[in-house]
């Protein structure tokens, strides 16, 4: 009878062992991946960050090439038709708001990182900042808004940097002007 009792005893500890161990095991389990999950979100917010602070040092950057425009030697291909403030100052807007929409675009495609209303908000910004470039807008056909017009076809040839799809993202949202597209040139 104790023999039995102890027996009995015995398979019922294996059996709570066993049940520990497995709810152990599916409690690991889940840790696991949450801690996967925690990681794969955070190196998107380092990605961010990082491509973040690279934004706002180009930006510093052309900033700092406008207040010198007169002492910078043509360094570049596409420097040599800069011949005023003004041309160096469309070449820098220009460089502020794709990069910000840049940022933004591998943010939303990407990384996953903005929500349908962030991208819809984002999409109204980007075309309000290139708004005087569409042919049906009332500033179209004044020289100076042609010139910003030619110097955002310069801007975003290939050898400028803008990846392909980032373009195409622009395009395909609306937020670039058909107009810019005309000349096939981008």
């Amino acid at each position: 009878m104790w023999q039995q009792l102890i027996q009995t005893l015995s398979a019922f500890g294996i059996i709570v062992t066993a049940f520990w161990t497995m709810f152990l095991a599916i409690f690991a389990g889940c840790a696991v991946l949450y801690a996967a999950k925690q990681f794969k979100a955070l190196r998107k917010q380092l990605e961010h960050t990082s491509e973040a602070t690279l934004t706002s040092l180009s930006n510093q950057h052309n900033w700092v090439s406008l207040e010198h425009w007169e002492d910078m030697p043509p360094a570049l291909p596409s420097w040599f038709e800069l011949k005023s403030k003004s041309d160096w100052a469309w070449r820098v807007l220009h460089f502020n708001h794709l990069n910000l929409l840049k940022l933004f675009w591998r943010d939303s495609t990407e990384r996953r990182l903005a929500t349908e209303s962030e991208i819809a908000a984002w999409v109204k910004k980007g075309k309000f900042y290139f708004q005087s470039f569409r042919s049906d807008d009332e500033n179209f056909q004044r020289p100076e808004i042609q010139r910003g017009l030619e110097t955002l076809r310069q801007v975003l040839r290939p050898e400028e940097g803008y990846p392909k799809e980032f373009i195409r993202w622009l395009r395909e949202r609306g937020i670039l002007p058909e107009t810019l597209f005309d000349h096939g040139n981008v």
